[in-house]
């Protein structure tokens, strides 16, 4: 029988376990100041840091980000309507009666087909109309009604307000919805 010894594999376990140790203490004590000052820093430390960055981020995304202000294409009606929230309804609310006033339900489809056509044109950055096309339609003669309704509005009033991007007259497209019901 062996008696325990140097060559024991608890003895072995053992020896490692304590180099290692004893490497990791060497190591902390050895390490550069700058690494050990962030070892040991206080949690006030920490919390300025993170403050400091967080006002240098806010302040360049402030810089960076402005809002985009998008003013839909105007209808010429309604000029005397100072705000510009109810002069838009307004506008609105004019061309509605406009196209309903120069709709013709087509006779063929009396009684059989009733939705809302969506003409869509554009207006450009002088306010100049351009031809009006048909987006969606419940039936083709549902919507050459509705194209030729807003065509005839577009000949009477040429010129509208033009849309604006952060004040400045653009190019944009303007969506009328045409609807055929019976009463």
């Amino acid at each position: 029988m062996q008696s325990p010894g140097l060559t024991s594999r608890f003895f072995l376990i053992g020896l490692l376990l304590s180099m290692v140790v004893a490497l990791v203490a060497w190591g902390f004590r050895t390490a550069p100041e700058a690494a050990r000052q962030q070892l040991l820093a206080t949690p006030e430390t920490h919390q300025q840091k993170h403050s400091e960055m967080a006002h240098h981020h806010t302040r360049t995304h402030r810089r960076t980000v402005r809002p985009i202000r998008v003013e839909p294409p105007r209808f010429p009606a309604c000029q005397e309507v100072r705000e510009d929230h109810w002069r838009e309804r307004c506008a609105e609310q004019k061309l509605r009666e406009q196209v309903q006033r120069h709709l013709e339900y087509p006779a063929l489809l009396l009684g059989e087909a009733t939705g809302t056509v969506v003409v869509r044109f554009s207006v450009d950055r002088h306010g100049r109309t351009g031809p009006p096309r048909v987006v969606r339609s419940p039936h083709p003669d549902l919507g050459r009604a509705g194209r030729e309704a807003v065509r005839d509005v577009l000949k009477k009033y040429p010129v509208w307000e033009p849309g604006r991007r952060n004040g400045h007259p653009v190019k944009m497209q303007h969506t009328v919805p045409v609807r055929f019901y019976l009463q």
